[in-house]
């Protein structure tokens, strides 16, 4: 039985697709906004501190970028951390959260994960299961003065 409905073009094809009122085609579904924060800092050359290499921020951009992370916590492995492929596809197909976080390494057993909102902080903040692929972590609140090599005193 033939179908009234024209076949329709790629748009990868060069060709326009023109979707009926109110449905939107798969680009549009799939498309997300994901809000970025640009910093513009100088470009700087690392300086020794205390036999390290390192930077040296200002107060001010300090205080604007723990505003910014304010709903960020610090995810701290026992034993050894799994790859960023799986600690994001856990977080976000487990924690129940509203939007997808951002989500990077610190070291071999810190990783950052950045919420969008409050609700989710909160709600990751108080969970309580605290193992993911068989190793156990601890949750941290993240602030400028955070250490990866001093237990932090800010833990639920």
């Amino acid at each position: 039985m033939a179908s009234s409905t024209p076949p329709m073009a790629l748009p990868s094809a060069g060709t326009a697709v023109q979707v009926g009122a109110g449905v939107k085609s798969y680009a549009q579904a799939v498309d997300k906004k994901v809000e970025t924060h640009a910093y513009k800092f100088p470009m700087r050359y690392p300086v020794d501190i205390n036999g390290e290499l390192g930077f040296i921020f200002s107060e001010m951009k300090m205080v604007k970028v723990e505003e910014d992370f304010r709903f960020a916590l610090v995810m701290k492995f026992m034993r050894f951390r799994p790859s960023i492929d799986r600690i994001r596809l856990s977080v976000v197909k487990t924690w129940g959260l509203t939007e997808i976080p951002t989500i990077s390494f610190m070291d071999d057993y810190h990783v950052l994960i950045h919420m969008k909102n409050e609700q989710d902080f909160v709600h990751c903040w108080t969970r309580e299961g605290r193992i993911m692929e068989g190793n156990s972590f601890r949750l941290f609140k993240w602030t400028k003065e955070f250490d990866v090599k001093k237990e932090s005193p800010l833990a639920p």
